[in-house]
């Protein structure tokens, strides 16, 4: 095992590392890994840009997601907003629908980047990112079960409701400062 990372230091866009790369950030240094695979899944939909100007071997090198859960490392998902829109469904769906088959995740893993991956970057992991007594309840509720669909409906998942500290978030018809002051100064809720 590497170093502990008590800094929770992390990379952002590791978009084409190395196998010596992944190996000195996940095994030596224990480092978060912050990515946005909905580019590689939207390139490959639409522009083919990677196929393109990239070798095999560039091409074959993008964003080693399974292998980076596999060694243990922490993936966090990202959109990268405002270059990507900030919709966490297209990075959801490039996390299962990668274009390197190999290195799709499962729908958990993918939504675990999203939820106590994220929580944990933050140092935060005892109080969010997993429904649990004692935790901040934070959660979405969707129109379908994400476990339950195909992988090709993922783009078609709508969020009904939102909750954050256990109530249900209004929308944004009553001005920037209320909510500031509502949901930054309020005291935390448990579930």
């Amino acid at each position: 095992m590497g170093k502990t990372n008590r800094f929770r230091h992390r990379i952002d866009h590791f978009e084409f590392p190395t196998k010596e790369q992944v190996d000195l950030a996940i095994d030596e240094l224990n480092l978060v890994i912050t990515a946005q695979p909905g580019y590689s899944w939207m390139d490959e939909a639409f522009q083919k840009a990677y196929r393109r100007y990239l070798t095999p071997h560039q091409y074959q090198s993008q964003i080693p997601l399974k292998n980076i859960y596999e060694k243990g490392g922490i993936l966090c998902g990202s959109s990268d907003s405002p270059v990507q829109h900030l919709n966490p469904f297209v990075q959801l769906e490039g996390l299962v629908n990668f274009p390197l088959e190999n290195e799709q995740l499962s729908m958990f893993q993918a939504l675990r980047s999203y939820t106590y991956n994220g929580a944990y970057s933050v140092f935060e992991e005892k109080l969010r990112g997993t429904l649990e007594p004692g935790k901040i309840a934070d959660f979405i509720i969707l129109d379908k079960d994400p476990f339950k669909i195909s992988k090709t409906d993922i783009l078609d998942l709508k969020v009904l409701d939102t909750y954050t500290k256990g109530e249900r978030f209004e929308d944004w018809d009553y001005g920037m400062f209320k909510f500031m002051g509502k949901y930054l100064f309020s005291k935390k809720h448990k579930i």
